[in-house]
């Protein structure tokens, strides 16, 4: 029934009756159920119900009906009969008009209309919510005058807040610059303590590449840092052993709480597999930990020997420090392993066991004879004061003898592969005592000049009793310190001498010359092979002792004072410094000529990098992470020419990065576009070579763009890029070398806005801004006073006449608005953004690298990377590395990966690709694979 059926003044039936019946039937057809459930309600409360509520939207209940079947509904279910259907055919009508997909006449009802309905039948609601109304009003204006208030002093706190903001910002580049400045002086520990004043979330690449390029820092950890493996260290505390994780650069674990770490305080040994050996004081036994476990092996007296000393020796306590009157008692040791053990049964016998079984006995030892244990556990040395013996502890074979001069004490300790031998006049004598430390282990000697020799064992063989072993050792002079405290690597090649307490010396023992490292620098005396620490201030007049501990795997040496945090030191063949130099570019007979390397590319996945240089006639690959040379391609056979030197060439990888697509210029100006497949050593030529001196731009683009397919957002060179679908491509030469007129931009490229002046150019990866530089000389030309800006079309419209500066400019590539410009102290050619869009790199003349962060553009970084210009620079699709090329004849990889990470990225490489060349199928794979 239609509402007002139900209504005694309106009960009069019309043809709208009838049509509101229809439009119950269609709304319970479409919808499944009708528009009012009145089945549970008595008579009144269903007139009620039918006389006061409108129909429900048929869209709310199927959503399928929204749009023109609810409308139409609505319509037809309206109370209101002056907006009802006035017949069944209109009704019909708009049905038809949706089945034919055209307009219908029914209008949703409008909010007026609905408003006026409700208030009409809520008439006390609605007057208790205008007046309600009227008072919000009033109390409104009274609040945004408050309010207005309150913002005029937010907007000053939020631009104070902003100030402030920028303030820190500016701080935190500086401190950063400031590191660079300290790190070029040759004050790396300096450089570090700057560096780790930068909040870890503003820690970008700037701040990596200078802590890779510096001592790691275990920051606010004073102490004497040993290896538990190769990633970790230990240290004993009050409370606790700490465990330090180099990977995570923070302390992971605490062990031994409570009586067990305060008996274990000081840790003397800890070897690779865990074991280590504590010391608290001389009241107490030493004990051995299994720090992996955390549980105590063994509890080992330590007695004191036997010898009568000076009584002189003791009467001033400010002349006996702990670590000497330890050197009275006899520590345990341990082999690496943690299986052999040599321990004191008293203070005149030495026994070394292997679980239950007794190896060897060594008895009548003095106080100042020693035996040492070597670190794989085979050998022993006797150091006695007639006679120095090495011996193996599986067999009983004597490997080593020699019988000292008695005016030249000599001491043997066993280390990988041999002996490390020193000798000292009156090493066993207490007159002049100092302390020197080897592997953990203390011995006493006097005097100020000390003679050191490597002797390698070979595995098998006879006594070897040399007349003097010392004849070609060299010397350390200790006349510089009070507490001489010297350390070898495990496997004794190398000596940290550290010869004050501020610094330390690194020695190839094989040669007794410093170690030659990037980070070492020429110490007080002149000499290499230096690394300062700290600048020593004392205590109470009394000098801290530095003490070193080296990783299992040589690589690295943990240097601990009693005063100063630690820093981890990276040492070997090639310290992990943060940086890859790749050699090879030279000209045919195999030297490098004038060192120019031109062009870059890197692989989409960041494996591959791509070299050419003008004057080496071949173009190479190398793997980024181990610095080999994978595959070369000889250019000169490719159209019978020599090749000249150029600066506008591309290259760039293919998205699967299996080619590598190349524009080879060649002498008379014939160049072409070159597809190589590295690896299976194919070579296409997909188009003749272009002879015109304005092909470069005019076509040799358009075929490269062809060959290589790049992505929206791709570097193909130093000077072209993509953005979208076109390339943006910068001018390497002024207009008046250009033959003719300058060539019209192509349908795929055009010109980026500058023009003539070797400029770079880089495209962010997520915001249409343009990076270039533009240089203040042109490359062989000379000083220019005057430079033009062309409209970003390509099109030569105004021009600017202004001084010529170096600059770096920030364009939006689609309207030509320069965003930001930055005037450089150095000359630029290069410049990229990193992957991320976070970072901005700048290569110069001069050979440095410019770092900016791209959010306010602001320098973070003014860094040493070249001898000679940086000509060009790309980053890993990571972020992580940069790759710089230039006037050195150098390709360099630049890592911002923590040391660890690197390390363990690196090794997971070469293991991948080792068990690649070990299979025996890939002939079958690449069919073309010849040799290695």
């Amino acid at each position: 029934m239609a509402p007002e059926q139900l209504e005694p003044a309106r009960g009069r039936a019309t043809r709208q009756v009838d049509v509101y019946a229809l439009g119950v039937l269609g709304f319970e057809l479409l919808a499944g159920r009708l528009p009012h459930d009145v089945a549970d309600l008595s008579l009144s409360q269903a007139i009620t119900l039918l006389t006061t509520r409108d129909a429900p939207r048929a869209g709310r209940l199927a959503p399928e009906l929204r749009g023109d079947l609810e409308t139409i509904l609505g319509k037809a279910l309206e109370p209101d009969t002056r907006r009802r259907y006035a017949t069944a055919a209109a009704f019909a009508a708009d049905l038809r008009r949706h089945l034919d997909h055209l307009p219908i006449r029914a209008r949703p009802p409008s909010g007026l209309y609905l408003a006026r309905k409700f208030t009409r039948r809520h008439r006390g609601l609605v007057g208790g919510l205008v007046a309600t109304f009227v008072s919000l009003v009033v109390g409104l204006a009274v609040s945004l005058s408050l309010a207005d208030e309150a913002q005029e002093q937010r907007d000053v706190a939020n631009e104070q807040a902003a100030i402030a903001a920028a303030n820190e910002r500016r701080a935190m580049h500086g401190v950063l610059q400031s590191a660079g400045t300290l790190h070029d002086v040759g004050r790396p520990i300096d450089a570090l303590h700057q560096l780790w004043l930068v909040p870890y979330e503003q820690r970008g690449f700037a701040w990596w590449l200078l802590e890779r390029q510096t001592p790691h820092l275990i920051d606010g950890q004073q102490g004497y840092w040993h290896f538990l493996g190769e990633d970790r260290l230990v240290l004993g505390g009050d409370e606790a052993i700490d465990v330090y994780s180099l990977t995570e650069q923070r302390i992971t674990r605490k062990l031994f709480r409570g009586e067990v770490a305060a008996h274990a305080r000081t840790l003397l040994q800890v070897t690779p597999s865990g074991v280590a050996v504590s010391y608290h004081s001389p009241e107490r036994d030493v004990l051995l930990l299994d720090l992996e476990e955390e549980r105590v092996l063994a509890s080992v007296p330590q007695p004191l020997a036997e010898e009568d000393l000076p009584a002189s020796l003791f009467e001033d306590a400010a002349l006996l420090p702990e670590t000497l009157t330890f050197g009275r008692r006899r520590p345990p040791q341990v082999s690496h392993d943690g299986r052999t053990v040599l321990a004191y049964p008293d203070g005149a016998t030495a026994e070394v066991r292997r679980g239950d079984d007794l190896l060897r006995r060594v008895e009548g030892l003095s106080a100042l004879e020693t035996v040492r244990l070597g670190p794989d556990g085979r050998l022993l040395a006797v150091n006695r004061r007639d006679e120095v013996t090495v011996a193996d502890l599986e067999s009983g074979d004597v490997r080593f003898r020699f019988a000292p001069d008695p005016d030249q004490g000599a001491m043997a300790i066993p280390v990988r592969d041999g002996l490390v031998l020193f000798s000292t006049p009156d090493l066993f004598s207490w007159t002049g005592i100092r302390s020197l430390e080897v592997q953990g282990v203390y011995a006493k000697w006097a005097g100020e000049r000390g003679v050191w020799k490597r002797v390698a064992l070979p595995d098998t063989g006879a006594a070897l009793e040399p007349a003097d072993p010392f004849a070609s050792g060299w010397e350390t002079d200790y006349q510089r310190r009070r507490v001489p405290s010297v350390r070898t690597t495990l496997d004794g090649r190398i000596l940290v001498d550290l010869a004050t307490s501020s610094g330390a010396r690194f020695v190839d023992l094989g040669t007794g010359e410093p170690l030659e490292a990037a980070i070492l620098g020429p110490g007080p005396d002149g000499r290499g092979g230096w690394l300062a620490f700290w600048e020593h201030r004392g205590r109470d007049g009394l000098h801290g002792q530095s003490l070193a501990f080296p990783a299992p795997s040589m690589r690295r040496v943990a240097v601990g004072h009693s005063q100063y945090p630690a820093v981890v030191v990276e040492l070997g063949p090639e310290p992990d410094l943060g940086v890859r130099t790749l050699l090879g570019h030279a000209d045919a007979d195999g030297t490098v000529a004038n060192g120019w390397v031109y062009h870059l590319a890197v692989s989409h996945d960041g494996s591959l990098l791509a070299s050419a240089a003008p004057d080496d006639p071949f173009v190479r690959v190398w793997d980024t992470r181990t610095g080999e040379e994978l595959a070369r391609l000889e250019r000169e056979p490719l159209v019978g020419g020599t090749a000249v030197s150029t600066m506008d060439a591309y290259m760039a990888f293919t998205a699967d990065d299996e080619r590598l697509v190349l524009t080879t210029p060649f002498e008379g100006s014939t160049q072409r576009v070159v597809v190589w497949d590295p690896v299976g050593g194919g070579v296409e030529l997909p188009s003749e070579p272009l002879t015109d001196p304005e092909a470069h731009l005019a076509a040799l683009l358009e075929r490269f763009l062809d060959a290589a397919r790049p992505g929206p957002r791709e570097r193909l060179g130093q000077r072209a890029h993509t953005l979208g679908d076109e390339a943006w491509v910068a001018l390497s030469r002024p207009k008046a070398k250009w033959a003719g007129a300058r060539p019209e931009p192509g349908p795929r490229w055009r010109y980026a806005p500058a023009r003539g002046e070797a400029p770079g150019l880089a495209v962010h990866p997520e915001r249409d801004h343009l990076a270039f530089v533009r240089s203040s000389k042109y490359w062989g030309v000379g000083t220019i006073e005057t430079h033009q800006i062309y409209a970003v079309s390509g099109e030569e419209g105004a021009t600017d006449d202004v001084q010529r500066k170096d600059l770096l400019v920030v364009l939006d590539a689609r309207t030509g608005e320069r965003l930001f410009e930055r005037e450089l102290d150095a000359q630029p050619w290069c410049v990229a953004y990193s992957p991320d869009g976070s970072t901005l790199a700048v290569g110069t003349h001069q050979g440095r690298l410019i770092v900016f962060e791209t959010e306010h553009y602001e320098q973070q970084l003014d860094w040493p990377a070249q001898v000679g210009y940086i000509y060009s620079l790309a980053w890993t699709p990571d972020g992580t590395r940069l790759v710089t090329i230039g006037g050195d004849a150098t390709v360099r990889v630049w890592d911002s990966r923590p040391r660890v990470v690197a390390r363990r990225e690196d090794d997971a490489w070469r293991a991948l690709r080792a068990s690649l060349a070990a299979r025996e199928d890939l002939e079958a794979v690449y069919p073309t694979l010849e040799g290695d």
